[in-house]
C-alpha cells in the first residue's frame, strides 16, 4: 500500500492497494526505531502523570507499547485509565486484552464500550460493509433492521477463524481496527496523510501496518517521496462466503470455504496461527435414529510441506521433534448462527485421524480444524451439512467412507473409522474398500440389489472423438453388481466392499453407489474422485 500515482489492484482514497506477495515477512526492527519508541512512551509517561484524566494520551500509550510487544503493560495503563470519554477506557483495554490473546474478556470490554458508545457510531462500528464482496453486501442492503442484525451476528459467529480458541477473535480484530483507527485520527502516522484519506477503510479491511519502506527520489527527480506499508503476512480471508448472510432456512446448498482466496476484500492472520496450511477432510453422514453421526476422517498439512507428517497418525515430523497439534470437529446448528456461538465440538490432539460426533438431525455448519499454535499454524476447512428425518419403511443410504482395506472384515462404521481416507485423491496402486450403511430394506421377500461404479469423468476432447469414430476403445465404467435378500430386521444395515484402482489411469472419476429395493426408486449417492500416479 502505498501513496502517490501506480498501478493498483484497488484505489481506496488516496491510497494506493496492492495485494503482492502475501508472505512477506517484514525486516527485523531497526534499533534506531526502537530507542525513539521508548523515548516517546518516555515522554507520554510523564504527560500522562501531569494530565492523568487525557484520553489521547492514554490511547497513544497503550498503541504503542501494543507495538512494542508489551501488551501486558498497555493492560495495566487501560486499567489506569480516567479518561471523561464513556468508552474509551473500554476500548484501550479490549484492545490490550485482544493482542494478549484473552478474546473473551475482549470481547467483554468491546461490547462494554459500544453500550456507551453513541449508537450511530456503535451501529457504524459493528456493520460488515466494508468487509463483504459486493453480492453480500447489496443482500446485506436489502433486509430490514431485524434480519439485518440477524444477519450480521451470523456473519461473525462464522467468521471466527478457529472454535478451537475460545472467544471470537475475528470480532474483536474488527473492533480492535476500530479502536486503533480512533487512536490513530488525531495523531501522525508514516503516510503524512490525514486518516480520513483512506487509511481508515484500509486498516479496516486488512489491518493494521506492520513494516513500511520509504522511497526518496535522487536530486532533481520530479518524483515525490513515497512510503509503502504492509499489513501483516499470511493474511487471509477468514470470512464467510458469498450467500451466508441471507440465508434464512439453511445456507446454501454446497457451500464451503476453506482455501486461500486470491484477492480477498478482507483479510486477517490470527496471532497464535498466522500461516494458513491445508485440511484434508471427508466428512460423512449416518443415521442414528432421531440423532445423526458425523464422521470426518482428517488430516493436517502445513504450508511448508517439508514439516508434514511423514505418515498417519504420527506424531513425529521429518525433524523428529514431536508435533503439538490440536484438532476437532465442529458443528453449528444453523439456527443458532444468529446468536452466540458454543458448537457441539469433538477434539483430540493429533495431526491425522478421524473425528466423530452425534448430535440431533437438523441443519448444520461443520468445521474440521486444526492448530499446532507452537509452529504458528492452523488449517481448517467448513462447509454445510444437513439430514432431517426419514421413514422407517423407505429405503435409504448413508454417505459412503472410503477406506484402507482392514485386516479384518469390517461389521460396523466403528470398525472402519480408523481406516477412512481424509482425501479424495487416491493412489493409482492402492486397494481400497467403500463402506457405508444402508436403511428401510425392509423385510420378508424383499430383494436388495447394490451397484457400485468407477466412471471416467475427464475424457479428452480427441479421446472422446477417437471413441466416437471407434478408433480406440470406449474405456467404460468400472462395476460392481450383486444382490442379497432382506436382512429381515429394521435398523442401519453396514456394508463394504473392496475396490481395486491399480488399472485406472490418472484423472478425475465418479464413485457411484447405487441402492435398488423391490419397486422403489434407485437411492443413489456420488463422489468426485481423483487417481493420481
Amino acid at each position: 500500500m502505498e501513496s502517490g500515482s501506480s498501478p493498483c489492484d484497488e484505489l481506496i482514497g488516496r491510497m494506493c492497494y496492492w495485494h503482492g506477495d502475501n508472505h512477506h515477512e517484514p525486516d527485523p526492527e531497526a534499533v534506531e526505531i526502537t530507542v525513539a519508541r521508548e523515548e516517546l512512551l518516555d515522554t507520554l509517561a510523564h504527560a500522562a502523570r501531569r494530565l492523568p484524566g487525557d484520553g489521547w494520551i492514554a490511547g497513544q500509550r497503550v498503541f504503542y507499547l501494543v507495538e512494542a510487544g508489551r501488551a501486558h503493560e498497555a493492560l495495566e495503563v487501560a486499567r489506569d485509565c480516567a479518561a471523561p470519554e464513556p468508552d474509551l477506557c473500554e476500548l484501550l483495554r479490549g484492545l490490550a486484552l485482544h493482542r494478549l490473546e484473552r478474546f473473551e474478556d475482549a470481547e467483554r470490554s468491546y461490547r462494554l464500550a459500544l453500550e456507551a458508545m453513541d449508537s450511530r457510531d456503535a451501529e457504524e462500528w459493528l456493520s460488515p460493509a466494508l468487509l463483504l464482496e459486493r453480492t453480500d453486501e447489496s443482500g446485506l442492503d436489502r433486509l430490514d433492521p431485524e434480519a439485518h442484525a440477524a444477519a450480521s451476528r451470523r456473519l461473525w459467529a462464522l467468521a471466527d477463524p478457529y472454535y478451537l480458541v475460545r472467544g471470537n477473535d475475528r470480532w474483536t480484530e474488527h473492533m480492535s481496527r476500530h479502536a486503533v483507527g480512533r487512536i490513530q485520527r488525531r495523531a501522525h502516522n508514516p503516510h503524512g496523510l490525514p486518516w480520513t484519506s483512506g487509511l481508515d477503510e484500509l486498516a479496516i479491511r486488512y489491518g493494521q501496518e506492520t513494516s513500511w519502506t520509504r522511497y526518496v527520489p535522487t536530486r532533481g527527480s520530479s518524483m515525490r517521496p513515497r512510503v509503502t506499508g504492509r499489513h501483516p503476512p499470511h493474511s487471509e480471508r477468514y470470512m464467510p462466503p458469498d450467500g451466508v448472510l441471507t440465508g434464512v432456512a439453511g445456507p446454501p446448498p454446497g457451500m464451503v470455504w476453506g482455501d486461500p482466496v486470491e484477492r480477498p476484500r478482507s483479510a486477517y492472520a490470527p496471532s497464535y496461527a498466522p500461516e494458513l496450511g491445508t485440511m484434508h477432510t471427508v466428512v460423512a453422514r449416518f443415521r442414528r435414529g432421531d440423532s445423526l453421526l458425523v464422521v470426518a476422517p482428517f488430516w493436517f498439512e502445513p504450508r511448508d510441506t517439508s514439516a508434514a507428517v511423514p505418515g498417519p497418525h504420527s506424531p513425529e515430523e521429518g525433524n523428529g521433534r514431536r508435533r503439538d497439534v490440536q484438532a476437532g470437529l465442529f458443528l453449528v446448528p444453523w439456527a443458532e448462527t444468529t446468536g452466540e456461538v458454543r458448537p457441539p465440538t469433538r477434539r483430540v490432539l493429533s495431526e491425522s485421524g478421524t473425528l466423530s460426533l452425534v448430535v440431533p438431525l437438523g441443519s448444520y455448519i461443520y468445521s474440521v480444524e486444526a492448530l499446532d499454535r507452537r509452529a504458528g499454524q492452523g488449517a481448517r476447512f467448513r462447509g454445510d451439512l444437513a439430514l432431517g428425518p426419514h421413514p422407517d419403511d423407505i429405503p435409504d443410504l448413508s454417505d459412503f467412507l472410503i477406506i484402507a482395506t482392514p485386516d479384518r472384515t469390517p461389521e460396523s462404521v466403528d470398525d472402519v473409522l480408523d481406516h477412512a481416507l481424509p482425501s479424495l485423491a487416491l493412489g493409482g496402486l492402492q486397494e481400497l474398500a467403500v463402506a457405508w450403511e444402508a436403511y428401510g430394506l425392509g423385510m420378508g421377500e424383499t430383494r436388495i440389489a447394490y451397484r457400485v461404479g468407477v466412471e471416467p469423468l475427464d475424457r479428452s476432447f480427441f479421446r472422446r472423438m477417437g471413441e466416437f469414430l471407434r478408433l480406440v476403445g470406449r474405456g467404460g465404467p468400472l462395476a460392481l453388481e450383486w444382490s442379497e435378500p432382506s436382512p429381515g430386521r429394521p435398523g442401519a444395515h453396514f456394508r463394504s466392499v473392496e475396490l481395486d484402482f491399480r488399472n485406472l489411469e490418472p484423472g478425475i472419476y465418479e464413485l457411484r453407489l447405487e441402492l435398488s429395493v423391490d419397486d422403489w426408486a434407485p437411492v443413489i449417492r456420488r463422489r468426485r474422485v481423483q487417481i493420481v500416479g
